[in-house]
């Protein structure tokens, strides 16, 4: 019910000193009242990794100079390697966990 409405009909409740209406118009307010509303109930299943499962082979260093062939490619090779082992242990804990979810 609007607000408007609500204060003509209390003024005119007034006016007319009527008690039914009064009572009437508190009947029609509280009943516009509603529940309150619950939020859901949410819980976490709360894993937890050691350091080992979260940490990735560092990086090569780059080679000095002068940079032979032979010093890249065992750059390259070595980035290679880091760069899987950091997947592959990232990528069974991703692969964990989205196993775990419903």
């Amino acid at each position: 019910m609007s607000t408007l409405v609500t204060f003509l009909l209390i003024l005119l409740a007034y006016r007319l000193r009527k008690w039914i209406l009064v009572l009437l118009i508190l009947v029609l307010v509280a009943g516009c009242e509603h529940a309150p509303v619950v939020p859901p109930r949410v819980t976490l299943d709360a894993r937890t990794y050691t350091t080992e499962q979260l940490t990735c082979l560092p990086d090569p260093p780059i080679p000095g100079r002068p940079r032979t062939a032979a010093a890249v490619g065992r750059y390259i090779a070595d980035l290679h390697e880091a760069g899987a082992n950091c997947r592959g242990a990232l990528g069974a804990i991703h692969d964990r966990e989205a196993g775990a979810k419903p």
